[in-house]
């Protein structure tokens, strides 16, 4: 390893438990390249006590690679939280995602069905 380099030990641990139950969320951003089903299985309280609006990055090869999950799972993970998922287009949410490439990289909202 080069000198200029060092590792560190870091805590890892879900968005429920840094956050405990008293904590109200309204909102989560995430860009995590891949990441995004990981970090909502974490965060199975929050989602169904809080509803927060949630921002996603959906890169589709990277959810393979690292969540080892499609976009489609994904979708239907959020959708078991009652998550309906729409595409950010530069202005209020837009269309229902319904069908998305492979390999490409789209913005998503997701917003509570109520």
């Amino acid at each position: 390893m080069p000198h200029y380099l060092r590792r560190e030990p870091i805590h890892q641990d879900t968005l429920d438990a840094l956050l405990g139950a008293d904590t109200k969320v309204d909102f989560i951003k995430m860009d995590i390249e891949g990441a995004e089903v990981l970090a909502m299985s974490g965060a199975r309280e929050i989602l169904t006590r809080s509803s927060p609006i949630i921002m996603s990055e959906v890169h589709t090869s990277q959810l393979a690679l690292v969540s080892g999950a499609s976009w489609r799972e994904y979708f239907v993970l959020m959708a078991g939280f009652r998550y309906r998922p729409y595409f950010i287009t530069g202005g209020p949410a837009g269309a229902l995602v319904d069908e998305i490439e492979d390999g490409k990289i789209y913005n998503v909202a997701f917003l509570k069905n109520q």
